[in-house]
């Protein structure tokens, strides 16, 4: 199957796999990476840390614009050396319904001292959707690769 262009330039369905293989593939593999990052920080800065029993001090849940955080929410953990404040990591995907005065179990690590996290935003299920873009991108630019190494082959041989 041909595409024409308004110049009479034939395009084939493998140059189109090949430009969308070369581009397109790595841009999507990008995007995977950049949105599972949050999620694999998270695993790797919480992954074993200790529940600690917490109080919610301050909570503001924000219906969150495109670029804007999902809310906020402090909390006042009961640690060995004693009471300290920290705020939640990923207030926007925290358990609704929360108010001040309720008692929270969170991970905290103490050489992450600033931030804590609700056991259920742990999991490895969020990085499924990026996971989509890392695989349809890695697909793409296997397949691009390939035929551009088979054009360039053939290519050669041809000149032969």
């Amino acid at each position: 199957m041909k595409y024409y262009t308004p110049k009479g330039v034939s395009y084939t369905a493998q140059d189109v796999r090949q430009v969308m293989g070369v581009f397109i593939g790595p841009i999507l593999l990008a995007i995977g990476l950049w949105m599972s990052s949050a999620v694999i920080s998270d695993h790797l800065h919480f992954e074993g840390a200790p529940h600690v029993s917490a109080v919610v001090v301050s909570v503001a849940y924000v219906k969150p614009d495109l670029k804007e955080d999902g809310g906020s929410m402090e909390l006042l953990l009961s640690t060995g050396s004693g009471p300290e404040s920290v705020a939640v990591a990923d207030a926007g995907s925290a358990p609704g319904g929360l108010s001040v005065n309720d008692k929270v179990v969170v991970l905290y690590n103490p050489q992450r001292s600033a931030d804590a996290l609700f056991p259920s935003q742990l999991g490895w299920g969020k990085v499924l959707f990026p996971l989509g873009f890392v695989g349809i991108g890695l697909v793409h630019t296997v397949i691009g690769v390939v035929s551009l190494v088979g054009r360039i082959r053939k290519t050669r041989v041809a000149r032969q």
